[in-house]
């Protein structure tokens, strides 16, 4: 087994692009997780948008679930926006992504 990080620009803005646009920076990613076939789970510290962000997110089709933990972060659930059956078609598998910014997110993979 060979792991890898990728980084990934995709051709089109998602609901974690829109997100992204409240914060300087990109988005470290913590605790991810596959659910099945085509849905992810992971935590982000969202900081003081945290309300705001957590509406947007909760508005968009893609996202399953939006969770409060602790004092500033957020449990998401929501279905992979194209990579994780691009990383499975070919021979590999996500560990997890971690972070996204604008249309860049960045994943570590087992092939």
């Amino acid at each position: 087994m060979l792991r890898a990080t990728i980084l990934l620009e995709l051709d089109e803005d998602y609901i974690l692009s829109e997100v992204s646009e409240l914060a300087d920076g990109p988005f470290v990613v913590t605790n991810c997780e596959v659910l099945g076939e085509r849905d992810i789970r992971f935590v982000i510290d969202a900081g003081e948008q945290r309300e705001y962000m957590a509406e947007i997110l909760r508005s968009s089709d893609v996202v399953r679930t939006v969770e409060r933990v602790g004092d500033d972060q957020l449990l998401l659930t929501k279905r992979s926006s194209g990579a994780l059956p691009i990383i499975r078609e070919n021979h590999g598998m996500l560990q997890r992504m971690s972070q996204f910014h604008g249309r860049t997110r960045v994943f570590d993979i087992v092939v």
